[in-house]
């Protein structure tokens, strides 16, 4: 989705009328030709071409539909500082679909004056046609910052201070456990290094802090709080994800904030191992996790178990409801193996086999067609045991079945007839 010629100069004349360009460094500024005062009628023009954005903004279409409107508003933005904090606070004030077009406005606009490069237009960078790597970029620093940096600064900053250098050993191994976990999520094709060394912020925010650094006063007056303008930089930029992940086949925000919240809690176990209420979190894990094993608790937990369990219970609603389920006299038989059909293999004792593994495999590729059958393989071996307990189901373990595996490809072998 690129931007055609005629509608990318009509953007860039219109953008120069209000903007200065330097040659080294493309900033939003408020460098104006005139300043227009702030008073009703200004705030009911700019409050009925938001209504119209909100009328005919569509996520799928491309930028150039999308262009007239911005225009529009964006010159409503340059007229005061005023018309930007209305603007910024219009974003802020969670009306729904109304606030996300805003903040979605703010990105792709001030995406478009950040990089445009009137000398050498061909040097122009069009947000659809980055925006997927950007959101990517964005959704592991969102991991890091709030899953394990804010978290580890928590500790450290309490009264109970861990020993010397833990925070900088935990930092490293959270960045581990992640980079499995984003892996598995699309997020990065680096499984071992995707989310180290994830410094500063991603572009997507860089683009709105240049907005918003310039309202800090406004900002810090109105929203209050600690760290203001990052709290305003934040729900713009989370707005965006949340609209454009789906687009984009990446994972939800949904998933992004359970991931959070469970890498945050090994944050805080490894912190206090021998404390009781944080054992809890353990799920009886009653040794330390390896930085895999741990990830794949973070992914049996926050990705695979709201989904799948889901589909488990559909699955026996319909197994319930079906004829192999009822007596001739058409009454319903005893609830007796039934829950644990879904895990049932076949006569290979496989996994592969089972339902379970299938609608694993399933939800895992349309997050991450990338992923390998290993990869799979892997991550329904250690939700398994997960499944299990949470559900109380006693079936035998993986390992008994890979047991069974081989004594039914030995008795195969036995019974085998050889043409020659």
């Amino acid at each position: 989705m690129k931007i055609t010629p005629h509608s990318f100069n009509k953007c860039v004349s219109r953008i120069v009328k209000s903007l200065d360009f330097s040659h080294e460094k493309k900033s939003i500024k408020n460098n104006l030709i005139h300043k227009v005062n702030f008073n009703c009628f200004e705030e009911r023009k700019l409050y009925n071409l938001i209504s119209e954005l909100e009328k005919d903004f569509d996520y799928n279409d491309d930028y150039d539909k999308k262009l007239p409107i911005y225009i529009q508003i964006w010159d409503e933005i340059n007229k005061s500082d005023d018309h930007r904090n209305y603007v910024l606070l219009e974003a802020q004030a969670n009306k729904g679909k109304r606030s996300d077009e805003l903040c979605c406005f703010l990105v792709e606009q001030g995406w478009l004056v950040e990089h445009t490069n009137i000398e050498f237009p061909s040097q122009n960078h069009v947000l659809d046609d980055l925006r997927s790597d950007a959101l990517c970029q964005q959704a592991i620093r969102k991991l890091i910052v709030k899953g394990v940096q804010e978290n580890i600064q928590s500790i450290v900053d309490g009264k109970s201070s861990p020993p010397k250098g833990w925070a900088k050993k935990e930092h490293e191994k959270q960045e581990s456990i992640l980079s499995i976990v984003c892996y598995v999520l699309g997020l990065t094709t680096d499984k071992e290094n995707g989310a180290k060394n994830r410094l500063g912020q991603d572009p997507i925010s860089n683009i709105v802090s240049s907005i918003t650094n310039r309202a800090y006063g406004f900002i810090k007056q109105n929203i209050g709080g600690e760290d203001p303008d990052r709290k305003v930089m934040h729900k713009i930029v989370d707005s965006y994800y949340r609209c454009y992940s789906n687009k984009e086949k990446l994972p939800s925000a949904e998933i992004i904030d359970k991931v959070i919240t469970e890498i945050a809690n090994t944050v805080f176990i490894s912190s206090n191992p021998h404390d009781e209420d944080y054992h809890t979190l353990l799920d009886d894990c009653n040794s330390p996790l390896s930085i895999e094993a741990s990830a794949h608790k973070i992914i049996s937990k926050a990705i695979l178990h709201p989904i799948i369990s889901e589909k488990y219970f559909k699955h026996m609603e319909s197994r319930v409801h079906s004829n192999s389920f009822r007596q001739p006299n058409g009454e319903k038989k005893e609830y007796i193996s039934m829950e644990k059909e879904y895990l049932a293999t076949d006569e290979t004792q496989h996994i592969y086999s089972s339902q379970f593994y299938k609608d694993i495999e399933g939800y895992l590729r349309s997050i991450n067609t990338n992923l390998t059958d290993n990869d799979i393989l892997s991550c329904s071996m250690d939700y398994h045991q997960y499944f299990c307990k949470q559900f109380g189901l006693n079936v035998p373990s993986l390992a008994a079945l890979e047991s069974f595996q081989r004594l039914t490809i030995e008795s195969n072998k036995r019974r085998a007839v050889y043409i020659e």
